[in-house]
């Protein structure tokens, strides 16, 4: 793949991206899976909608990139970021849908299309891969909460920990990520998912933790 320079910060593609926007307290952003897409698949804020497999770079080319593309039925394949980051490893080889907006980066980058995921979805849903759907970024704002099974049920026994916000429940799919402890107040920079119907999961909001911070 030709470069015409480097690559961008964690989570993107490539240099461009716009920052995250700024928290409110107990408050989300752009939480729904899906966003609403008019009939020509194209929605007012350019969003663009279409099915794809994801490739990844088998290794680390020049200047340690290792792409994860969208390769597209029309034979083009779309970078959507310069290296294999951990919400995007478990589609890999996977037929996915997903929407988004093309973008030109600023400065060096590699020499194809960018693509700017907004949401992404496995076609097939019973796969096996968990989980089947990630939602726009959102930024949370909330509280660490330890909670466990209730007696009689599934998960009796079991503890975990939640990201309450505004009084709701947040699960966390990559609890590790967010590294403090309970009670502790955190901004976290997220995607929802959707978790597959195959795989045993307690029910509830579920988001994949991208970064995370103390209040």
């Amino acid at each position: 793949m030709l470069l015409l320079g480097c690559g961008g910060a964690e989570g993107t593609p490539g240099p461009g991206t716009p920052e995250s926007p700024k928290p409110e307290a107990g408050s989300t952003h752009r939480s729904p899976l899906e966003p609403e897409m008019s009939d020509d698949d194209h929605a007012a804020e350019g969003l663009i909608r279409f099915t794809a497999t994801v490739r990844i770079d088998q290794e680390p080319g020049s200047k340690r990139l290792q792409g994860v593309y969208l390769a597209r039925d029309d034979g083009e394949s779309w970078v959507v970021a310069y290296r294999p980051h951990p919400w995007l490893v478990p589609f890999e080889g996977r037929e996915v849908e997903v929407t988004g907006e093309t973008y030109v980066p600023e400065g060096q980058a590699l020499l194809a299309t960018h693509f700017r995921l907004e949401t992404l979805r496995l076609v097939d849903p019973l796969c096996g891969v968990d989980p089947i759907a990630l939602g726009p970024i959102t930024v949370l704002e909330g509280r660490l909460v330890a909670r466990s099974g209730e007696p009689g049920t599934k998960s009796e026994g079991q503890g975990w920990t939640v990201l309450e916000v505004a009084g709701v429940d947040h699960e966390l799919f990559n609890p590790s990520a967010v590294g403090e402890e309970d009670g502790a107040e955190i901004v976290v920079r997220a995607r929802p998912v959707e978790r597959s119907p195959v795989v045993t999961h307690r029910d509830g909001r579920w988001l994949w933790v991208l970064k995370a911070e103390a209040r």
